[in-house]
């Protein structure tokens, strides 16, 4: 009981709000996009099926356009502060120069930087898409710090279907995502406080014909002063993942992610002890008669790291100049 208490406890520290929202809408708005590239095997499906290709493709633009709109008030709505650092080489944030910087005229605070180990990442949310021939979920096999490994096989049916009701639009998204947060030590002086990791994703996949869309994410927030609060996710930090499912038509074998880098700056003043909300997950959208295997053979894996050890964020704390006069 203990044990569960305190679970629910730490996912209720990580405040999620609109998240869920903004990374299903950019699912598919990536999944009607991907449909829009390659129009020509769903133009065949829908004349075969004695539909309007052309009024299909011209809805498939609209809703486009709509998703990109939600998109920006969803993110805007969330206070969103993109801050994204540059991808720098590895240990360039510990070579930061650590200027001193002057209190009161007499004492000196030196900046300092290194490494923390995150906590093991936390279960978050489920999403399954409603439906008469939905089928499958992203399960978790593993958590660690650091890392998550899982697995999956959503399909949405039927086996075949009756003329003029097939709907070639990804409209079926499951998502699922963990958690964690990362406290830092507090700086004796007032400071910018600069944070770096790296995420990057793995799986093996084995999909047929059809299109769809495998996205993996990372998202972050802030706070300067933890004290036990929940924490506001609301920035995005990269996609491991964007796969365009209609580009690995009868692929099976494994799938190397994008290594992406989250480096964001805050203000912290002295004695405060600044913490980082992490978001870790994976987004699958698929349309009528598709599927996909995740993690077929040796799982799919999502990893948080920073000099190659998993789970590790370095930090740096740079002193602000402070000029007193006597």
């Amino acid at each position: 009981m203990a044990r569960k208490a305190k679970s629910a406890r730490q996912r209720m520290l990580v405040d999620v709000g609109g998240l869920r929202e903004s990374r299903l809408v950019e699912a598919e708005l990536s999944g009607c996009q991907a449909q829009l590239n390659n129009f020509a095997p769903i133009r065949e499906r829908l004349v075969a099926g004695g539909q309007d290709a052309a009024a299909a493709y011209r809805l498939l633009v609209s809703r486009r356009d709509t998703l990109a709109k939600k998109l920006g008030g969803l993110w805007k709505k969330l206070g969103s502060t993109p801050q994204r650092g540059p991808h720098l080489p590895m240990g360039d944030l510990l070579s930061l120069p650590l200027d001193p910087g002057w209190i009161r005229g007499t004492q000196i605070g030196l900046g300092y930087s290194g490494y923390t180990q995150m906590p093991a990442l936390q279960e978050g949310i489920s999403v399954i898409p409603p439906g008469r021939y939905v089928s499958g979920e992203l399960t978790t096999t593993e958590l660690g710090s650091g890392y998550v490994n899982f697995e999956g096989w959503p399909s949405v049916g039927p086996d075949q279907i009756a003329p003029n009701l097939y709907d070639p639009s990804i409209r079926y998204f499951w998502l699922r995502n963990w958690h964690t947060i990362v406290v830092f030590p507090a700086p004796v002086v007032n400071c910018d406080f600069t944070y770096q990791f790296r995420a990057n994703a793995w799986t093996t996949l084995y999909h047929g014909a059809d299109p769809g869309v495998l996205m993996a994410f990372v998202s972050v927030g802030e706070t300067a002063n933890y004290v036990g609060q929940q924490v506001a996710v609301n920035a995005d930090g990269g996609w491991p993942w964007n796969l365009d499912l209609s580009q690995l038509t009868g692929f099976r074998g494994s799938v190397q992610g994008q290594e992406v880098t989250v480096r964001r700056t805050l203000y912290v003043r002295a004695g405060q002890r600044p913490a980082v909300a992490i978001v870790i997950g994976a987004a699958v959208g698929l349309p009528m008669m598709t599927d996909l295997r995740i993690g077929f053979w040796g799982g799919a894996t999502l990893s948080l790291y920073e000099g190659n050890v998993a789970g590790r964020v370095a930090f740096s704390y740079r002193p602000q100049l402070v000029v007193s006069q006597q």
